[in-house]
């Protein structure tokens, strides 16, 4: 547990962290979504889920859903990025405390940004193993 403090405790250089933040964003917003889409192709199917898909209604739904949830999310990179120093991976964590932006209005605005990214793809999607 002494490594990770002290991980967290070292600033980051801005280059550092801006290669964190991106290799973060292809994981989180690239590779698990299609991972998310590839495995309910398969566990609809091998669990006899019903999908819910309803039209137009999946795409326009989803798709608010996925572009909300990034916004928010992107904007709280952008605030631990600028005001705090850091970044929303554990061993890049801010150097200062984050009470602006975002933070006013939740308490984890990463989490909730996230949640609705993902709920988005699930609804898009029209699958319930994806949720």
């Amino acid at each position: 547990m002494s490594r990770f403090k002290k991980w967290a405790k070292h600033e980051y250089s801005r280059k550092q962290r801006i290669i964190a933040v991106v290799f973060g964003g292809i994981f989180f917003w690239i590779a698990i979504p299609f991972l998310m889409i590839i495995g309910s192709s398969f566990i609809d199917p091998w669990l006899s889920l019903p999908g819910f898909r309803i039209g137009p209604v999946n795409r326009w739904a989803g798709l608010s859903l996925i572009i909300i949830g990034w916004l928010f999310a992107n904007w709280t990179v952008k605030v631990q990025f600028s005001s705090g120093r850091g970044t929303p991976i554990p061993l890049m964590a801010t150097q200062r405390l984050v009470v602006k932006g975002p933070y006013a209005l939740c308490r984890n605005p990463m989490t909730l940004g996230t949640a609705l990214f993902y709920t988005g793809v699930a609804i898009w999607r029209g699958s319930f193993s994806v949720l």
